[in-house]
């Protein structure tokens, strides 16, 4: 499973949450932004 986007890594940050099972194992994972640095977050 791949989460994150290599060709636009080190050009956006992007904000991701992780869904994990009961043994820390990722389930599912939903971006919930995209963003120039120091906007995805605020």
């Amino acid at each position: 499973m791949k989460v994150w986007d290599k060709e636009i890594m080190n050009l956006r940050e992007q904000v991701y949450v992780l869904f994990l099972n009961a043994n820390n194992e990722v389930r599912s994972w939903m971006s919930i932004n995209t963003g120039r640095r120091y906007h995805a977050l605020h």
